[in-house]
């Protein structure tokens, strides 16, 4: 249950791994929290955990994201926090050997997925002059392993990041990420 003053927090990728336990977090905290996923059943047994609202979200679908986004501002309030930790990672494989297909579905939900997220929901933080933006970059950000999709992603992510820190910092919304591993 929400505390008042508490934050509504959206957390892509809330049904598992990273997202779920930063949801977790941010229950304990008292905040308000949206878990949005593609994996609705895991999704809605989190969100039942949390005391959570749920909603199915393809984070690489630019109108999945207006219309979930549309949806949560409109019934239950505005954003302040979005957690971008939907992400898919990869086994060891070679450039010349991985199937172009999961290469693009990869940069697909990793780095697309962060960045229409953060296109959708930075300006309205802006406009409220306030908010939180952390996106989830890796280990792999630094040091590169040889995964040919996941590890540019993620570097991108953090430049990503970068950019979206000076241009929207000055209205007020943070913009960090982490690199877990």
């Amino acid at each position: 249950m929400s505390r008042p003053g508490s934050r509504l927090v959206l957390v892509t990728g809330g049904a598992s791994g990273i997202g779920l336990a930063i949801a977790r977090r941010f229950h304990q905290a008292g905040d308000q929290l949206v878990l949005a996923d593609l994996n609705d059943s895991a999704g809605e047994a989190a969100a039942a955990a949390l005391d959570a609202s749920y909603r199915h979200l393809d984070v690489a679908d630019e109108a999945s994201i207006a219309s979930v986004v549309s949806d949560i501002e409109n019934v239950i309030g505005p954003i302040a926090v979005l957690i971008n930790s939907a992400g898919l990672l990869q086994n060891k494989a070679t450039v010349g050997g991985f199937p172009l297909d999961e290469h693009d579905r990869i940069w697909a939900v990793n780095y697309r997925g962060s960045y229409l997220m953060c296109r959708a929901i930075a300006p309205r933080m802006a406009r409220r002059n306030g908010g939180a933006i952390l996106n989830i970059a890796s280990i792999n950000s630094f040091t590169p392993l040889p995964l040919p999709a996941y590890t540019p992603t993620k570097a991108a992510i953090d430049s990503l990041t970068k950019i979206l820190a000076a241009e929207f910092g000055p209205t007020g919304v943070r913009v960090n990420a982490v690199a877990p591993g």
